[in-house]
């Protein structure tokens, strides 16, 4: 796009208004993460009461996220047909009802359809928030946006495992699901007003003819938003397409920290789980402004080379290997819980801010009327890679093994895997920017 609409949003309203409806953002995907990660503090007390294996936590875990990669291409093309507010509020309502629901489960099958109700109520809201936050801010700030967006991840997924390994230790893992799923019934009531755009593109989009007169714009055919649309962009999308693969690669990697985090503290430095979910806990606080810094970072490294933001991605999943490696030969031999502390969250603010990094990645080279459709594939990458096989195959060699070298042994596969598909992405990125710079200026009407 032409340099001046990099610093214009696309769907104009007052800064303060912007931040007042992100903070809404925010606080959903906080309890988001509370939500979905409530199963973690809880594990070791549910694994007691229904005597799973780890490979079977791990299947329980994966629950959510098979859910997800069922729905949420669905579910996006409704938002993207019908509404994407309407469709977010009404999302979630549903997880917040799935994960009281999992405190009610008499069993080892309840309890995984319960985990499919809450993964089925998640489905549509990444790709619809990340969307709207996109249109109400400008290109350059995208990466900022985006990085605070994220840190709702390390802070829901940490400060949430506090609570939750509280609660469950006080009052039990059941009441502790019942408690947590009440926040969110009350922000999907507030979501239900917030500002969406129009998806037929009455808006206005223009280019500027190569002639002697360039600062007269010519009009240009609208841009199609139908479905097939969509999908024909995306088939011709190669960096976008490998942008999603990427994103899911980071998640297989980030697995061992947001699902086994709690179990690998309780076995490797003899914690409880009320112990090990509070020390967690005030990593993720630490943790959650990593995301921010790689954001920012981005930003600065995309003024001087469009593909900045993926060198960003490199630096954090290259900091992140290298802390889990440090934190796995502390915890074998000197248990140092400060050296514990510090590279434990900073492998888990750098996973989280590489994520965030090549999601904004995904969002710069895509028109805003295909946000949402095309964004759903990133739940679909994250949740069947990174989710469902994440923790399986974390599980299956942990019982070969050990937790411990479980843990490394994830990490290192999705760290390779990382790198090559960036350094792919890199190749393809200039085709698809193009493509789109072609396209001119978008300026949205509000729904």
């Amino acid at each position: 796009m032409a340099k001046s609409a990099e610093n214009t949003a696309e769907l104009k309203m007052p800064l303060w208004k912007a931040n007042c409806w992100f903070a809404v953002l925010w606080f959903m995907m906080f309890f988001d993460l509370v939500d979905r990660y409530t199963l973690a503090a809880c594990l070791p007390y549910i694994k007691q009461a229904f005597k799973l294996t780890d490979t079977q936590s791990g299947i329980i875990a994966s629950a959510f996220s098979i859910a997800i990669v069922a729905l949420v291409i669905p579910v996006s093309l409704i938002a993207h047909k019908w509404s994407r507010r309407k469709v977010l509020a009404i999302m979630v309502a549903l997880w917040s009802i799935a994960t009281y629901a999992s405190g009610l489960a008499k069993g080892y099958g309840s309890l995984f359809a319960a985990r499919l109700g809450i993964g089925a109520g998640e489905a549509g809201y990444l790709p619809t928030a990340e969307a709207l936050l996109t249109a109400w801010y400008p290109k350059d700030k995208r990466g900022l946006v985006l990085g605070i967006f994220n840190s709702a991840v390390s802070a829901g997924a940490t400060l949430g495992l506090m609570l939750a390994g509280w609660l469950a230790y006080t009052y039990g893992w059941r009441a502790c699901f019942g408690i947590v799923a009440v926040p969110g019934l009350i922000l999907a009531i507030i979501g239900w007003f917030m500002p969406d755009f129009k998806n037929d593109v009455k808006a206005k989009v223009t280019e500027i003819e190569q002639t002697n007169e360039p600062s007269k714009p010519a009009s240009k055919p609208a841009l199609k938003t139908g479905i097939k649309d969509v999908a024909l962009y995306l088939i011709k999308s190669p960096a976008v397409l490998t942008s999603v693969i990427i994103s899911g690669l980071i998640g297989f990697a980030g697995t061992i920290m947001s699902i086994w985090g709690v179990t690998l503290f309780t076995r490797t430095f003899g914690m409880n789980v009320k112990q090990a979910s509070t020390f967690i806990g005030f990593i993720g606080m630490f943790a959650m402004f990593i995301p921010i810094i790689i954001g920012l970072l981005s930003d600065k490294l995309i003024k001087d080379n469009p593909k900045g933001r993926l060198n960003g991605t490199i630096i954090g999943i290259c900091v992140f290997i290298a802390c889990i490696f440090a934190f796995t030969q502390n915890s074998l031999n000197a248990k140092n819980l400060v050296i514990a502390f510090i590279t434990w969250g900073l492998a888990k603010g750098c996973i989280n801010g590489s994520q965030s990094v090549v999601n904004t990645v995904t969002q710069d080279l895509l028109p805003p009327h295909y946000r949402t459709f095309a964004s759903s594939l990133i739940p679909v990458s994250n949740q069947g890679i990174g989710g469902v096989l994440g923790p399986i195959i974390c599980g299956v060699f942990s019982d070969m093994y050990n937790i411990s070298t479980a843990v490394v042994i994830v990490a290192t596969i999705g760290f390779l895997a990382v790198v090559i598909a960036t350094l792919l992405c890199k190749k393809f990125y200039d085709k698809d920017d193009e493509k789109l710079q072609k396209m001119g200026t978008f300026d949205l009407e509000r729904a």
